[in-house]
């Protein structure tokens, strides 16, 4: 297995990819969905030395140790299941973005205020440039 480097568009799919999981999820499982839907070679050590990751990995673990999973797919027609899958993969894309534009404004909101703290003049400093 190779241990690349995951750019920050992959560790993103990836973690759409935990946070939809529907099933039982173990490493080896999630290596080799990482593989087939990818066609990204990974290790389970390397996945978790993403914090991302791994924190999308915890997440859905405790999710599903408490039983909240879906529908019996198992029920379903076939197309009925792949617009729950794909509904829920867009629901964990929408929850990914979410928690980005959080930390981003949070990461804005400190520079703001060591700003301040600096007496740097904000409004210059925030002055649009002519392209």
């Amino acid at each position: 297995m190779s241990d690349a480097k995951i750019t920050n568009k992959m560790q993103k799919k990836i973690c759409v990819l935990i946070m939809s999981w529907q099933s039982k999820l173990t490493w080896d499982l999630l290596v080799k969905a990482i593989k087939h839907d990818f066609d990204l070679s990974v290790t389970r050590q390397t996945l978790k030395d993403y914090i991302a990751i791994k924190n999308a990995w915890d997440d859905k673990k405790q999710e599903l140790r408490l039983g909240k999973t879906p529908v019996n797919q198992k029920l379903l027609s076939a197309t009925e299941a792949d617009l729950i899958k794909k509904v829920t993969e867009l629901e964990a894309r929408v929850d990914l973005a979410e928690k980005d534009v959080n930390n981003q404004l949070s990461f804005i909101e400190d520079i703001y205020e060591n700003a301040v703290e600096m007496n740097v003049n904000v409004d210059k400093l925030l002055k649009r440039r002519n392209s």
